[in-house]
């Protein structure tokens, strides 16, 4: 839905010689210039002031730091158009409203030369620059006021509000016309309608892209679909012990049933310390030998006397050692 939207426009009043500290402003109520206007530059037939709108008015008036200026011809509008200077006819502060009349400046003080304008007769009329609703056409602010001599409406008290009425649309904000794609300063209703409309199809489809996105995200994280890092982790660790165990009580009962074949404690020993696969292609392909007891030569000779016992007699058979070999690393002579 768009916001509504506010024109400025500029309305003259008639001026009273005999009582220029007190001006009229506005009318109270419902009102329209001569020409057509606010019909022919907006959607409204009449601008409106009353009093909540008043209200309004007088507490901005309040607020103000510096006075209202009052200048000619709203030179003060069209300086940086025609390079004329724009010098003050006048000046006021407060404002006051008065039901069933309008909105009135109770404090003007003009200038030298606007005064004697007014009082010869070449300046009849005052002209408010003001800001409406373009919804509702209810003024919503007080810029600055002109001397003109250009009244379009009639019947007012000694101040009768009339207006030349140059309405201008206030430029629209560049980031406003960034954000909507619009190159125009014062686009139309229609053109700012069809911008806001792509705006919204353009964040509806960034808002089902997010959504789809959660979702994914959302089913990343399912424990039903998938397993957090530090589960798998602690998995692989539990399992690598596991297997380990196994191997461990799998290599005692490969050693055992090998005994043949593993007749020394330093071949045991050996067994103990390789890869179960390793071991198991090992005893494959190893001669079974007869374990030789201390009985027969105390575990300290044999039948050679060469220094050697029984069981290192064995290791040399199973490794294809010469005795000579064994003796030397044994420092046997």
């Amino acid at each position: 839905m768009i916001a509504s939207r506010r024109d400025i426009a500029a309305l003259s009043i008639a001026l009273d010689p005999g009582n220029l500290g007190t001006v009229q402003l506005f009318p109270a109520g419902r009102f329209s210039a001569r020409d057509g206007r606010p019909a022919t530059s907006s959607g409204i037939d009449e601008w409106i002031l009353d009093d909540d709108a008043a209200a309004s008015l007088l507490a901005a008036a309040r607020e103000r730091k510096t006075p209202y200026v009052i200048d000619y011809e709203h030179q003060s509008l069209n300086a940086l158009e025609n390079g004329q200077p724009a010098p003050a006819a006048g000046w006021f502060s407060r404002l006051e409203w008065r039901p069933g009349q309008g909105l009135f400046a109770v404090d003007v003080q003009w200038t030298e030369r606007a005064r004697a304008y007014i009082q010869s007769g070449e300046y009849k009329y005052l002209s408010p620059v003001f800001t409406f609703d373009r919804k509702t056409g209810r003024i919503t602010d007080l810029h600055m006021a002109a001397l003109t001599n250009v009244p379009a409406l009639d019947g007012m008290l000694p101040v009768a509000a009339s207006s030349s009425f140059p309405v201008m649309e206030k430029p629209m904000h560049p980031s406003l016309k960034k954000l909507l794609e619009i190159d125009s300063d014062s686009p139309s209703d229609q053109e700012i309608e069809a911008a806001c409309e792509r705006l919204a199809t353009k964040i509806s489809g960034y808002e089902t892209e997010v959504a789809a996105l959660k979702e994914k995200t959302q089913a990343a994280t399912d424990p039903t679909k998938y397993v957090p890092i530090e589960a798998l982790k602690e998995l692989q660790q539990e399992f690598g012990k596991l297997r380990m165990q196994h191997e461990s009580r799998e290599r005692e009962a490969l050693i055992e049933a090998n005994r043949a074949k593993l007749p020394t404690p330093t071949l045991i020993d050996w067994a103990k310390s390789q890869p179960i696969e390793a071991l198991k292609a090992y005893l494959e392909s190893a001669p079974a030998i007869a374990a030789l007891t201390g009985a027969q030569t105390g575990g300290k000779g044999h039948a050679g006397g060469d220094g050697l016992s029984d069981e290192d007699l064995a290791v040399c058979r199973m490794l294809g050692l010469k005795t000579e070999e064994l003796k030397k690393v044994k420092g046997v002579s």
